[in-house]
């Protein structure tokens, strides 16, 4: 009875050393299943983004910085980040080098200087020049060939100083070139020289606004007066108006540039029509008027 009571006292102890073993075993299979189960599971939907990003629906939704401060997306099979274009696509960043917007339908047009639509505004290249007259301190912006108003065809534009007179005409065939150059080799002063001819700058020296009502007397008449005075594009600079009574009389466009700070008036008519065109007949006189800055 002594021996069977040690081998019962065996068994027991492995009894429990068996049953632990059995669980960890069972314990490692789950585990495993586990892992095995969560890797295929990994692996399933990895390839679904693939297949869902090859038909172009939901990639990632990062975003990538571009250089020009755009930015662009994941896409394609891969969701890989779209190429960056550039800015070429934003309108209004693709100025060219005159400044023109070529995305909001702007390009640079030579003969007018600036940049313009071409379904707004045509663009003849009039090949424009720059005249300065350092002797009457100024500067112009004129075309080499337009057409005059009272002639057809193109012309030279021919530019003659005489003294204090500056003389920008269509040097054409017509009656009215013909009968100004006449008037201004006979007329005996300025005055008389450049009254009723269109574009004929006359600068005078002026100390202040008596001797500027003065010389608009002399220009237009004595009962023409000195009117409103009113800041133009050029700093220091003013247009100059006529005030004037019925005995005044000025059916014309004309333009009045003063400069006090130097002490200089230039002044000449415009005439009823405009003096310079275009091919397409568009007036070229308010560029030109406009370009007419003091030295």
């Amino acid at each position: 009875m002594e021996i069977d009571e040690k081998k019962s006292e065996g068994m027991n102890k492995k009894v429990p050393t068996a049953l632990a073993l059995a669980i960890l075993l069972l314990v490692a299979i789950l585990a495993g299943i586990l892992f095995w189960s969560a890797g295929k599971l990994l692996v399933e939907n990895s390839e679904k983004k693939l297949k869902k990003g090859s038909k172009g629906r939901e990639c990632s939704m990062e975003a990538k910085i571009c250089p020009d401060g755009s930015s662009v997306g994941r896409t394609g099979p891969n969701c890989e980040f779209a190429p960056c274009s550039g800015g070429k696509n934003l309108t209004g960043n693709d100025r060219d080098e005159h400044g023109c917007i070529a995305s909001a339908g702007y390009s640079w047009c030579e003969g007018k200087q600036k940049c313009l639509r071409g379904w707004e505004e045509d663009c003849v290249n009039n090949d424009w020049r720059t005249y300065r007259n350092e002797k009457s301190g100024f500067t112009i912006k004129v075309p080499r060939i337009a057409n005059s108003y009272d002639y057809k065809g193109n012309s030279d534009i021919k530019i003659m100083e005489q003294g204090d007179i500056t003389w920008i005409a269509a040097a054409d065939e017509s009656s009215y070139y013909k009968e100004d150059s006449a008037q201004m080799q006979k007329a005996k002063n300025d005055f008389d020289k450049v009254s009723g001819i269109p574009w004929a700058i006359l600068t005078k020296k002026v100390a202040n606004d008596a001797e500027l009502r003065k010389f608009i007397q002399n220009r237009y008449g004595e009962s023409c007066e000195l009117g409103k005075k009113t800041s133009s594009s050029q700093s220091g600079v003013f247009d100059v108006l006529v005030d004037g009574s019925d005995n005044c009389f000025m059916n014309f466009g004309f333009v009045i540039k003063y400069y006090p700070q130097k002490g200089v008036v230039s002044a000449w008519d415009l005439g009823q029509d405009s003096r310079f065109l275009d091919e397409s007949k568009h007036s070229l006189d308010e560029e030109m008027v406009d370009s007419f800055k003091f030295l």
